[in-house]
């Protein structure tokens, strides 16, 4: 029985592992992360500014942030939870 329960929580976890994180969420704290840098108030940001995201890797975005003034790349690598992990603003 603890064979058959080790099995399956080892598929599952390999299962959730494996699975892309939304958009949304991913859009949600690169706006936070990047508002943040730049002294910006995240509730302006969110309104203001358009995110595009593509998953690239299982854990690895890159996200396009188009501001009223300029546009920023950044590479998001996350977690198995989709919580950003380390971030790169590229320049």
């Amino acid at each position: 029985m603890k064979l058959l329960a080790t099995i399956a929580l080892t598929i599952y976890s390999t299962l959730t592992l494996a699975s892309s994180c939304p958009q949304e969420v991913v859009n949600t704290q690169v706006l936070d992360y990047l508002s943040s840098e730049l002294g910006v108030d995240y509730a302006d940001a969110l309104e203001e500014w358009k995110v595009e995201n593509q998953e690239v890797a299982t854990d690895l975005f890159e996200a396009t942030v188009i501001t009223n003034s300029k546009t920023y790349a950044l590479t998001v690598q996350v977690d198995q939870m989709c919580d950003i992990v380390e971030y790169t603003l590229k320049k």
